[in-house]
């Protein structure tokens, strides 16, 4: 049996309001490219020679600057590379792209540090690791699908959390999803994602609460001029 209604006699029909049940802030979210190009003064400067990306959010903000969080591992460039330029770009929901500067980065612990000179808003962090078997949250860009007014959401399980910090979470990920902040049920950051099992690849890992909270406090007199290497 259907049931139909219908709307008559001049009668308005009421608004329906849509929600979302995912609690990741996409405006605090970013789109991360890592470029590397032939440096001036060569016949082919500005030339493209690699290009990695990933994900990462805001973590840090004032009226000049933000500071976006992403995985240490995208921010690095090996030796053999050296030669080349950086470039950092970072793509917000809307599509709106601005040029990054590197502050800080931790080889160890795999988390990196990216400021723009714009004020957006913050995904703050939580005091403490979610309880075993607690439901998280993840939003980013898996295999580098950019677009605007797009971005891809995922969720699944807190499983604990290693000796060393590391978390594990039930949810999958692949390339692009590096540096993309989990989140618990109320928005708050609980780890960011660092690297995946290549035999599964629903289980995630990556540096939970404590490290980064510290990551994050260690690095606040870090800037575009004194870059910080955090061990």
């Amino acid at each position: 049996m259907f049931l139909l209604s219908v709307s008559c006699c001049h009668k308005s029909i009421p608004n329906i309001t849509a929600f979302s049940d995912h609690p990741f802030s996409k405006e605090s979210g970013f789109f991360i490219v890592h470029e590397l190009r032939v440096p001036e003064g060569d016949p082919e400067a500005g030339a493209l020679i690699v290009s990695h990306t990933g994900s990462g959010a805001v973590v840090r903000s004032t009226k000049n600057y933000s500071d976006i969080i992403t995985a240490g591992h995208l921010c690095h460039t090996p030796k053999e590379f050296s030669i080349f330029d950086d470039e950092f770009v970072v793509f917000d929901h809307q599509g709106n792209y601005y040029k990054s500067d590197l502050i800080a980065i931790s080889y160890e612990i795999d988390l990196c540090i990216l400021r723009i000179n714009y004020q957006k808003p913050v995904i703050p962090i939580a005091k403490k690791d979610p309880n075993q078997g607690s439901k998280v949250y993840m939003a980013g860009f898996p295999m580098g699908v950019y677009h605007p007014n797009y971005i891809h959401f995922f969720d699944g399980y807190y499983s604990g959390t290693d000796y060393g910090g590391n978390s594990i979470w039930t949810f999958p990920a692949a390339p692009g999803s590096s540096g993309g902040v989990v989140v618990n049920s109320y928005g708050q950051i609980v780890g960011v994602v660092s690297a995946v099992y290549s035999e599964f690849s629903h289980l995630t890992i990556g540096p939970g609460v404590e490290q980064v909270s510290m990551f994050i406090r260690e690095s606040q007199a870090c800037s575009i001029e004194k870059i910080c290497y955090i061990d």
